[in-house]
């Protein structure tokens, strides 16, 4: 198996993903939220270092219907992430986020809010690296139409969250 981010497509894939979910505790310090099971039509992919399974993320396609809300999502949107801890802080996350730009030249990106201490402190130091997002990274709830949507880099600005590239 390769090292990276690999789309979920089968059980076998199914079941690791689940085993990571079961290993994944919030921390309310940091604003993380508990995680549920993936909907049906999200996409799922797996982390895997050297062989070993050592994250996942859940995707929502843009166009995904909602049906609590009757209304679609409006752009690909990043729902949940968990790197497991002793794989943390070595760009994982930095390159799946490159892909995905990279898949989906001159799209939006969303975030499901809220979003987590540690995760914005490495979209920070994504779009100090890559000025060229920053108007296409988003926080958004329910399916990130007008109103339910707010520029990330703003946001941090406002926040006072930027991070230098040194940091």
């Amino acid at each position: 198996m390769k090292d990276g981010w690999k789309e979920v497509t089968d059980k076998d894939d199914t079941r690791v993903y689940e085993s990571l979910l079961a290993q994944y505790s919030p921390s309310t310090e940091l604003n993380e939220c508990s995680f549920d099971m993936a909907d049906p039509g999200d996409a799922v992919c797996l982390l895997w270092v050297q062989g070993e399974p050592a994250g996942f993320c859940t995707l929502k396609p843009k166009g995904c219907w909602i049906e609590e809300l009757s209304e679609q999502y409006t752009m690909l949107t990043l729902d949940t992430i968990f790197v497991l801890p002793q794989y943390r802080q070595k760009g994982h996350v930095l390159s799946l986020l490159e892909e995905l730009m990279r898949r989906q030249p001159g799209e939006d990106l969303g975030f499901s809010s809220p979003i987590s201490s540690s995760m914005y402190a490495v979209l920070s130091r994504f779009l100090w690296s890559h000025p060229e997002y920053r108007t296409k990274l988003w926080e958004i709830q329910h399916g990130g139409g007008e109103g339910d949507r707010e520029l990330i880099w703003y946001n941090m600005r406002r926040r006072n969250l930027i991070h230098t590239a040194g940091a």
